[in-house]
C-alpha cells in the first residue's frame, strides 16, 4: 500500500502541476497546445483573462495560459497560486524567473537572458498588462513629482524581456529574439505599451495633464474636454469606491494594416475605448509606428512594429472584463444615481464593435 502511495505521488510530480511556478523548466512541451504568456499574473489580472477565455472573447483551442513573473516582484504570487487551486483552472500555469535585474543590465545579455529565450521559443504569444509608473531612470529621465514608483522590479523584468524580444536604440548590436521568428505575437496594453516603447529606446510623458495640457488642478481637468481625460479624475475628489478608475473616450485611427485590413475600420470610425493612465508615450522607440491618437492628436493611443507585424500595443484596456460583462457595474461620477455597465454603454455608443474585433484578431493569430 505504501509503495502504491509513493508511486502516486511520483506520478503527480512528474505529470506537472497547474499551480506550480516552474512551467518552462521542463525539457519538452506539447506541440498541440497554444501557449500564451501573461505578464504580471495577479489574481485580478488572471480574473480578467479567465472571463475573456471562458466567455469565448478570446477563442483559442487547446489554450495554455502561463503567468510569468520575476522572483523580486513585490506582489505575493502565493495569492495567485491559492486562487488557481481553489478554482481548479487546469489550463493555467505559473512560472517564476530568477536572476539579477537592475537599470544597468536591462538592455544586454543578463542573468535572465537564457530563460527569456526558452520562454520565447516555447510559446505562441505574450501579453503585457497595465500597472504603475515605470522608473524614469530606465529611459534616462529624472523623476517627476507626480510619478509613483511602486513596482520597480516588475518594470525591470518587463522592459528587459521586451528588449530581448524586439531590440532597441540602447544597444544596436544586440540581435533581438524575433529575428528568428518575426511572426511571434506580442500584445501590450496601457503600461504594457509604455514598457514596449521604453524597451525599444523611447521616452514617456510622466503626467499628461501637467506636461501636455498645462493643467495642475483636478477641478480644471474635470472642466476640460472629456476627450482629453485619460482616467477618472473624480476619484481624486471622492471616496466613493463604486467609481470606475478609468474613462471612456474616443480615439482617432490612422491608415495602417492592423486597423484597416484586420479590424476592418475606416479613418472616420472613432472607437470608444476605456483608459486609465496619466503617463503616455512621448518619443516612440525604434521601429515603432503610431497607428492611433487621441481625438486632438496629442496622445499616442496605439502603435505597431514596422518590422514584426504581430507586435501590437495600445494605450487603453481592451482586456478589462467589465467591457463585456453586463453584470459588472460602476459609477462614472459621484452624482450618478446608480452604477452602470460599461458593456451596455459601449453597445449603445460604439457601433464598430472594436473590442471584440480586437480579440477576434488576437485569437486568429494564435490559431494560425
Amino acid at each position: 500500500m505504501k509503495k502504491l502511495f509513493y508511486s502516486f505521488i511520483l506520478f503527480v510530480v512528474l505529470s506537472g502541476n497547474s499551480y506550480s511556478q516552474d512551467y518552462f523548466s521542463k525539457d519538452t512541451f506539447n506541440e498541440n497546445k497554444n501557449r500564451v504568456v501573461l505578464l504580471f499574473p495577479t489574481v485580478r489580472g488572471l480574473e480578467n483573462f479567465i472571463y475573456l477565455i471562458e466567455n469565448k472573447i478570446i477563442n483559442v483551442p487547446d489554450l495554455e495560459l502561463i503567468g510569468l513573473y520575476h522572483a523580486d516582484e513585490s506582489y505575493d504570487y502565493n495569492k495567485s497560486v491559492e486562487f488557481l487551486e481553489e478554482n481548479e483552472y487546469h489550463y493555467i500555469y505559473l512560472h517564476k524567473v530568477e536572476g539579477d535585474l537592475e537599470p544597468g543590465n536591462l538592455y544586454k545579455e543578463n542573468a535572465c537572458s537564457d530563460e527569456f529565450y526558452k520562454i520565447f521559443k516555447n510559446s505562441n504569444a505574450i501579453l503585457f498588462q497595465g500597472g504603475w509608473d515605470i522608473p524614469p531612470v530606465v529611459y534616462g529621465g529624472k523623476t517627476n513629482l507626480l510619478t509613483s514608483i511602486v513596482t520597480p522590479d516588475r518594470h525591470y523584468f518587463d522592459v528587459s524581456l521586451l528588449f530581448h524580444l524586439l531590440g532597441g536604440k540602447q544597444n544596436p548590436e544586440f540581435k533581438p529574439f524575433m529575428e528568428e521568428n518575426s511572426d511571434y505575437i506580442v500584445f501590450a496594453f496601457c503600461l504594457g505599451m509604455q514598457s514596449l516603447n521604453v524597451a525599444t529606446g523611447g521616452t514617456l510623458y510622466q503626467d499628461i495633464p501637467s506636461e501636455v495640457y498645462g493643467q495642475k488642478n483636478v477641478e480644471d481637468i474635470l472642466d476640460s474636454d472629456t476627450e482629453q481625460m485619460h482616467r477618472n479624475y473624480w476619484r481624486n475628489l471622492s471616496v466613493d469606491h463604486s467609481l470606475t478608475g478609468g474613462h471612456l473616450h474616443h480615439i482617432r485611427i490612422m491608415e495602417n494594416k492592423f486597423f484597416m485590413n484586420e479590424l476592418k475600420l475606416k479613418t472616420d470610425d472613432f472607437p470608444l475605448i476605456y483608459s486609465s493612465h496619466h503617463q503616455a508615450v512621448r518619443n516612440p522607440g525604434k521601429d515603432l509606428e503610431v497607428t492611433a491618437t487621441s481625438m486632438d492628436g496629442k496622445i499616442i493611443e496605439a502603435m505597431s512594429h514596422k518590422k514584426y507585424q504581430n507586435v501590437i500595443a495600445v494605450q487603453f484596456h481592451p482586456e478589462k472584463a467589465g467591457l463585456y460583462n453586463p453584470e459588472e457595474k460602476y459609477k462614472i461620477t459621484p452624482e450618478d444615481p446608480e452604477p452602470v455597465s460599461l458593456s451596455v454603454i459601449l453597445e449603445k455608443k460604439d457601433k464598430t464593435n472594436f473590442h471584440r474585433k480586437f480579440w477576434d484578431y488576437f485569437s486568429k493569430l494564435v490559431k494560425e
